[in-house]
């Protein structure tokens, strides 16, 4: 018979479950356990569980290897988008782009905004990133009224950050209208080979 006093690794993140110790294994018998890698950082562990017993081996090693890698992570570029002064009835775009930043892949499932007058295009969703992927799209603005507008996008995830903010503004502005004061002019009785002035006014009101 062979006594098991102690399991141990060289190295963090790895654990073993299933097995109580000390455990005495008889001629031909076996134990079956179970060994656990949560790895405390994003990087490659190549180190060795070490079983000790007081069998003719007192101190079999087992070669252990396994890489962390960061969650999934989204960043935004630009980080905020500002349209300036954009005429109703027409419309201005500025490009967006997405990154994975993180060591697992990522499924962008929605892109909402705030308030109003804004929309999203070439971006099909859901959307899957790789580890390092980006993905290009447009926001759109469209202004519904004359006024400024400061909101948000928001790219919804299952990454690491599932809801990643994106300021948005723009302010839309009415378009180039004309009046004139008075609307109307009487110059009364004028005599013929004289002559009479009136001011007039024109505004541009848009």
């Amino acid at each position: 018979s062979v006594i098991v006093s102690q399991a141990s690794f060289s190295g963090a993140g790895y654990s073993v479950s299933g097995l109580s110790l000390p455990l005495t294994l008889q001629s031909g018998q076996t134990a079956s356990f179970n060994v656990a890698f949560s790895p405390p950082s994003a990087a490659a562990d190549n180190v060795s569980l070490t079983i000790t017993s007081n069998a003719s081996n007192p101190s079999l090693v087992v070669a252990v290897s396994g890489a962390g890698v960061a969650a999934g992570a989204l960043s935004a570029s630009p980080t905020s988008l500002s349209f300036g002064n954009v005429p109703m009835g027409s419309s201005q775009t500025l490009q967006e782009e997405l990154t994975n930043t993180g060591g697992t892949s990522v499924t962008v499932s929605q892109a909402t905004f705030t308030g109003a007058g804004y929309s999203v295009t070439g971006l099909s969703l859901p959307l899957t990133l790789q580890s390092g992927q980006t993905a290009s799209f447009n926001v759109v603005f469209s202004p519904q009224s004359a006024g400024a507008d400061n909101l948000s996008l928001t790219i919804a995830s299952n990454a690491s950050n599932p809801s990643l903010a994106t300021a948005v503004s723009g302010t839309g502005i009415a378009t180039g209208a004309l009046s004139a004061s008075p609307t109307s002019l009487s110059f009364g009785n004028v005599q013929i080979g004289s002559s009479q002035t009136l001011a007039e006014k024109l505004s541009n009101t848009g």
